[in-house]
């Protein structure tokens, strides 16, 4: 319980001073520019996701079908994303039934998921000057799996609010508006997700690029509908690949070789056939 109540605290805290703010920046390794250019496939663990619901008596639930959804609507709003900015999205199956099977890959996946949690800990205190934190070389194990030349890690943390809990916010905000004649007024906050995402070189562990919506946290984690907005703008950022670069230019100068192979046909006046024109 007390887990769940600091959870919930740092969440209300974080969007509301960090909303001051308004914005987001992204972090990246010093070499990612130059280790970016090889980044062709990427395989998407299996998100990390923990929503509380806080009752009109101030009890936290885990909302474990909504962690469900949340996990899976996430992933494949990060596949349509990176699909999109030309990267190859290779499948790793994760599931509660893949690991039961292989207790190694259990393990290896208990521990990186530990690591990236303490790991974010440490970018949010910014324990290091530079941008170079990595979760261990543990995570070969599934870019064996894959082949992917990168992982990405996703944690999502939120809570919402019951009706009745927010009733109890309204009126208490409103006693305290009347009071001071409207000179204080509190605001309450019903509902926040934090995403956390993490670009992760599958051989070194090394994390080469991240991104959070912490400074726009106040979204329900129920409306898959903002979620995926929210990754879209966290995933915004991140460049496209650069093999995508080159096959546009590829196909750029091959149409334009078609174009100049192809013959143009002008059309012939009535009753004139084109050789006589």
């Amino acid at each position: 319980m007390k887990k769940a109540k600091s959870i919930v605290a740092m969440l209300v805290i974080c969007c509301l001073v960090l909303s001051s703010s308004g914005c987001a920046t992204y972090r990246v390794h010093p070499e990612f520019e130059e280790r970016h250019k090889k980044i062709h496939s990427v395989s998407i663990m299996k998100p990390e996701a923990e929503i509380y619901q806080v009752s009109f008596r101030g009890e936290k639930k885990l909302l474990t079908e909504l962690m469900a959804t949340l996990s899976q609507e996430s992933v494949k709003e990060i596949k349509s994303v990176l699909e999109a900015k030309g990267y190859e999205v290779r499948e790793l199956d994760l599931s509660e039934d893949v690991l039961k099977l292989d207790p190694s890959l259990r393990n290896a996946y208990f521990n990186v998921t530990k690591l990236f949690k303490k790991t974010i800990e440490d970018i949010k205190a910014g324990k290091k000057k530079q941008f170079t934190y990595d979760i261990g070389t543990e995570v070969n194990i599934f870019a064996d799996r894959s082949g992917a030349d990168v992982l990405i890690f996703t944690q999502e943390s939120g809570f919402k609010k019951t009706a009745g809990e927010i009733a109890k916010e309204v009126t208490k905000t409103l006693l305290i508006a009347v009071a001071t004649l409207g000179n204080i007024v509190v605001r309450s906050q019903y509902y926040a997700t934090v995403i956390q995402l993490a670009v992760v070189d599958s051989n070194t562990g090394e994390i080469l690029w991240y991104n959070t919506n912490e400074s726009q946290c106040e979204v329900d984690p129920a409306d898959m509908k903002f979620i995926k907005r929210h990754i879209d703008m966290i995933l915004k950022p991140f460049p496209d690949s650069v093999f995508k670069k080159k096959e546009m230019k590829a196909s750029g100068k091959e149409q334009a070789v078609v174009s100049k192979e192809v013959p143009v046909s002008l059309p012939s006046s009535p009753g004139v056939s084109p050789a006589r024109q």
